[in-house]
């Protein structure tokens, strides 16, 4: 053996060492924090006989007998497919035209032991659907495969055995990742076994904050429901011979080493009953913490933020002396010296459950690259990046933790404009407008009819800082040009327009089609020039070009102007996120003192009769 392979050797026995004294170290320090184990024990007998090992094989993993997925491969692809008699039997298969569901000449194979035989043996390589056609799921499997799955996977073990839940980690195919089952000794409602795997994911998290949000759109089931015309998720099944070769497809202990005996380990696997499965869920189950809630906001979207909620308890006394915030465009935290609890919890406050996912769910249709969650934060290597609307709320979370918020703020004061406004507001204006002018950024609710761009002036002439008023639509660029002119001492020359074929900024007031600069590169060079942005109705701006755009601007306040603070797609969170919580909100009787006029227009009805001899009104 050269000296190189001697290094090789002598390290790869270190980093063999070094995986199981930090298993034992697990051990120790989890062993008091660990719940009494839930469940009975898989067989009370070690299945010896290969059809023992089969019946254990389909009482586990069999999830659906009648249909199952096969592994094919060809021109270097490969992929899964249901089995079928009469797969590629032209014409009988019309594939790809026409999908398996919708087959009128399918006959699928069902799963029987002569499969799984096949399938332990080598000759072919099976998976199962992991939901059944009643909506119930006999496993719930967690797939973990990023570059530190191990570490990943571990925390997820962890935080199930603090509510007696066994977890067995299998290394998948590939060798570069892990799936985690638990088992149910009887069908479940596949929605309670992804709650369970919400509530462990996210008391993972506590344990290691890098554990990603997509964690929570790869259980297998993916779904609370079978989706129409579908077979829902397929998962592959472990124990293939050929794979195994290489120690993979198989289940391995803390330090990543298979079990010797991959039959007794199953055997002695405990299964939830559907009575221990709803008290996990029960016991577990913070309030909704995080966000506001929402019109219409449906059962599932509510449980949903429960799995992501911020417990309290758990935050208690984890932080001490001071946590450092830069504040400009963002909020910026860095990471080296928090717990990651800590990290987890601000992560958190920037996140909210996708209504699309469970709209799209709640009319069996496939989510598939629609994600469960929805976040703002990021991470830039130490540095955890937070929308600066969450400033509050972050350094809420920072006292409640147990120490103080120590802000270094370089948001953007410029150098105050001559302004006058001309306007008189109503009682119910002024007290709006001095509500916003309390606080650096925020929301304004008032109803169409009240005056926003009125009380938007009289803010801006108050703050007498350069501002920028970002709009989407042409009529509501003009409107602010023209009450502008009307309300205030600032000629027509003197307002500043980007957008419907203008380019040309003042610094004084400027309006810009957010579309228009959401597609500049230039514009980090005007971001500096304003120290205010107002954002006009705030709601109909998409939300990636809402972020897009405000996260170049350093201004000191934020204002979103709005006459509902809900959008259709239920991602108003983010417009909090970006401007601020809502501080004064207007409701539809406050406009009773605005002047108002009933225009009346005379309209002539016209009846005529169509071709088909049906009356028709034509208007003019």
């Amino acid at each position: 053996m050269s000296d190189l392979e001697e290094l090789k050797s002598r390290l790869d026995a270190i980093e063999k060492e070094k995986r199981a004294i930090e298993a034992d170290l697990r051990s120790l320090q989890n062993a008091s924090s660990q719940a009494e184990p839930a469940g009975t024990i898989i067989s009370g007998t070690i299945p010896k006989t290969p059809e023992e090992k089969i019946a254990l094989f389909m009482k586990l993993f069999a999830c659906r007998t009648d249909v199952f997925p096969h592994r094919w491969e060809s021109q270097n692809k490969s992929g899964y497919s249901p089995a079928c008699r009469n797969e590629w039997k032209r014409p009988l298969c019309r594939k790809p035209e026409v999908k398996c569901t919708a087959c009128t000449n399918k006959d699928f194979i069902p799963l029987t032991d002569d499969v799984v035989r096949a399938h332990l043996e080598g000759r072919s390589t099976i998976g199962t659907y992991a939901i059944r056609e009643d909506d119930t799921c006999i496993f719930l499997a967690a797939d973990f495969d990023e570059s530190e799955w191990m570490q990943d996977v571990h925390a997820y073990k962890e935080a199930a055995g603090k509510l007696g839940v066994d977890v067995a980690v299998e290394r998948s195919r590939s060798g570069n990742g892990a799936h985690a089952w638990i088992f149910f000794n009887v069908p479940v409602p596949a929605r309670d076994a992804r709650m369970l795997g919400t509530i462990l994911l996210s008391k993972a998290s506590y344990l290691r904050h890098e554990i990603g949000l997509d964690s929570y759109d790869r259980f297998f089931p993916s779904q609370d429901t079978i989706p129409k015309g579908n077979f829902g998720n397929l998962i592959a099944l472990p124990l293939q011979k050929n794979p195994r070769r290489n120690g993979n497809s198989e289940f391995i202990d803390d330090t990543g080493v298979s079990y010797a005996d991959q039959w007794e380990y199953l055997s002695q696997r405990r299964a939830l009953n559907p009575a221990e499965l709803k008290g996990a869920i029960s016991e577990n189950t913070e309030p909704p913490l995080l966000g506001r809630p929402y019109p219409f906001e449906t059962e599932d979207i509510t449980a949903a933020e429960q799995g992501v909620s911020i417990p309290p308890k758990p935050l208690e006394g984890i932080l001490s002396g001071t946590v450092s915030l830069i504040i400009d465009a963002d909020i910026r935290i860095d990471t080296r010296d928090l717990p990651p609890q800590a990290v987890t919890a601000m992560k958190r406050l920037a996140t909210f459950a996708n209504p699309k996912f469970y709209e799209l769910e709640r009319m069996r249709f496939p989510t598939y690259n629609t994600p469960r969650y929805i976040s703002s934060a990021r991470i830039y290597g130490a540095l955890l990046s937070l929308p600066r609307g969450l400033l509050d709320d972050l350094v809420r979370l920072i006292r409640d933790a147990g120490a103080d918020a120590a802000i270094d703020d370089r948001r953007v004061t410029a150098s105050p404009i001559e302004l006058t406004c001309k306007t008189i507001l109503t009682d119910q204006q002024r007290s709006a407008v001095d509500s916003i002018l309390e606080y650096d950024d925020g929301v304004l609710v008032a109803p169409t009819g009240s005056g926003k761009t009125v009380m938007g002036i009289a803010i801006i002439a108050a703050r007498k800082q350069p501002t920028l008023i970002l709009v989407n639509r042409k009529e509501l660029m003009e409107q602010w040009r023209d009450r502008i002119m009307e309300y205030t001492n600032i000629p027509k020359t003197g307002i500043g327009m980007i957008g419907a074929g203008k380019k040309k900024t003042h610094g004084i007031i400027d309006i810009a089609m957010l579309q228009t600069l959401s597609r500049q590169e230039t514009l980090a060079d005007i971001s500096a020039n304003y120290g205010q942005v107002i954002i006009d109705e705030a709601h109909h701006i998409p939300a990636f070009s809402f972020e897009q755009v405000l996260n170049k601007f350093s201004a000191r306040h934020v204002l979103g102007l709005t006459a509902t603070p809900y959008r259709k797609d239920g991602h108003q969170k983010i417009m909090y996120m970006q401007c601020g919580p809502i501080r004064h909100e207007m409701k539809a009787d406050e406009r009773s003192t605005v002047n108002r006029i009933l225009v009346a227009r005379p309209v002539a009805v016209l009846e005529a009769t169509d071709p088909y001899g049906r009356k028709r009104a034509s208007y003019c």
